[in-house]
Parts: structure tokens; C-alpha cells; sequence
């Protein structure tokens, strides 16, 4: 018999056996990314459960807002991040704030305050774009400096160290918006501080 049909259908096994790799490859491929999904959605209703969890938690126990410890095991657990997107960000950041601010506003004791939120909400960012969210800084320290007293030393300790080292207008501009507010704790402190910084302008003008 001649050899080459013999070679054709050798070749043609070889086709079909690397077809047969390939397509099992791609359905290995899809598996993956279906299960991927699959753990994606289920890390998003367990964050969602968590989050009733805590809301039915606060509401059996009295309380306005999740506790600081809950919140923590809520956050660690899963890592939920808002946005990634440059677009949205600022928008999406903004509207958590304002949230975050009301719930202080209703219960700023049972609120913790990080000395990294903090150092965030003082840091001028000229590359926001968002008047709102910039606005919604100053307006969320002030806050915290005149609704809290453990947030009224911070808040001060950083003023100082922002306004007497450098001339730091959006701190400026924090400290007279918190001299505006009366009747708070540390009223005489932040005074006292107004008095330091011009002080020290007036001593050393540039």
C-alpha cells in the first residue's frame, strides 16, 4: 500500500489529539473563571450578611452605630474596597465620609478615631478635584475636635505641629473654623493656640 495516505492519517490523529488538549484546556480555563466569580459573589453577600449582622446586633442592643471592635473583624475579614476607579473615587470617598460624619455627629463616644484618618483628613491633596470632598475634610475634623474630647486633643496636637512648624493654610482655616464653634471643652486650648501661631507670624513675617 502506498505510505503517504498512511502519513495523512497520522497527521490527522496528531491534529486531533492536540484539538482535544486544547478544548480541554479552555474548559479547565472557563472552570476556573466560573469558581473565581463564584468567590467574588460569596465574599460580597458575606460582607453583606456581616453588615446586617451588625445592624440587627445595634439595634437589639440600643445602639446607633457598630461598635469599634465589630467594625474591625468586619473590615480585616474581607478587605472591602469602595472603588477602584480614578473617575468615581473622589465621589465614592466623599459620600463615606458624610456618612462616617453623621454617625459621629450622633454617637462621636462610641466612634474611634485613627491617628491615620486624622493625618487623611488634615493632608491638602491638590490633585482632588471634588470641592465637596475637600470641604467635607475640614468639616469632619472640626467635628471631631469640638464633639469629642479624646478627638480635641488629637486634633489640636496635630494643628500645632502642622501650623507652628510651617504656614499651613488649610490648617489655618481648620483652626478658625473651630474657634467659631463655642461652649466645647478645649475652647481656651485652641485659643490659646490661635494666639501662639499669630504670634510667631507676626515675630517672623516672611
Amino acid at each position: 500500500p502506498p505510505r503517504p495516505q498512511a502519513s495523512s492519517r497520522s497527521s490527522e490523529g496528531a491534529d486531533m489529539n492536540n484539538n482535544h488538549h486544547q478544548e480541554k484546556r479552555r474548559k479547565k480555563g472557563e472552570e476556573c473563571q466560573k469558581l473565581l466569580l463564584m468567590m467574588r459573589e460569596a465574599g460580597r453577600e458575606k460582607y453583606e450578611l456581616r453588615r446586617r449582622l451588625d445592624a440587627w446586633e445595634c439595634l437589639n442592643s440600643g445602639e446607633l452605630v457598630v461598635s469599634t471592635s465589630s467594625f474591625d473583624v468586619a473590615v480585616h475579614d474581607i478587605s472591602f474596597s469602595p472603588s477602584h476607579c480614578s473617575g468615581c473615587s473622589a465621589t465614592v470617598a466623599y459620600h463615606l465620609l458624610e456618612l462616617w460624619h453623621k454617625l459621629f455627629i450622633v454617637a462621636p463616644s462610641q466612634v474611634s478615631i485613627d491617628q491615620r484618618f486624622l493625618e487623611i483628613l488634615l493632608q491638602e491633596e491638590p490633585t482632588i478635584q471634588s470641592k465637596g470632598l475637600v470641604e467635607s475634610k475640614k468639616q469632619a475634623v472640626v467635628s471631631i475636635a469640638t464633639k469629642s474630647e479624646e478627638g480635641a486633643k488629637m486634633v489640636l496636637k496635630e494643628l500645632r505641629k502642622r501650623l507652628v512648624a510651617s504656614q499651613d493654610m488649610n490648617c489655618a482655616e481648620i483652626l478658625g473654623k473651630v474657634m467659631e464653634v463655642e461652649g466645647f471643652s478645649m475652647s481656651k486650648d485652641y485659643a490659646q493656640l490661635a494666639v501662639e501661631v499669630l504670634s510667631t507670624r507676626m515675630t517672623n513675617p516672611e
